[in-house]
């Protein structure tokens, strides 16, 4: 699934940022989802988690807009459920340009 921005390139203006099969700044296959959300949060206060699936150099899919990603709490490197952490609002979104947001 070829597409998608670079973030690095985007804010540094650096196209030769990376060494991708594809090119500098096209992103390529999916690797892994980059989870951004805040270092620490309080009971009852809602914070924003952006999920974001990337390439193997870091760099947005923003061609995909068909996956689907499942929201879910865990407990150290097991990915146990965390039985003491609620979640509330939607545990699943589409991603749209690569990215999807959750509100918990």
């Amino acid at each position: 699934a070829a597409g998608g921005g670079c973030r690095r390139c985007e804010e540094s203006g650096d196209a030769e940022c990376n060494t991708a099969m594809y090119g500098p700044c096209l992103a390529s296959t999916f690797w892994a989802l980059q989870l951004d959300g805040p270092e620490s949060a309080y009971a009852g206060e809602v914070v924003e988690v952006a999920a974001t699936a990337v390439d193997f150099y870091a760099q947005r899919i923003a061609s995909d807009s068909a996956s689907i990603v499942r929201l879910a709490s865990a407990v150290g490197a097991a990915l146990a459920e965390d039985p003491t952490l609620g979640i509330s609002g939607a545990l699943f979104s589409p991603l749209l340009r690569g990215q999807a947001t959750f509100s918990i």
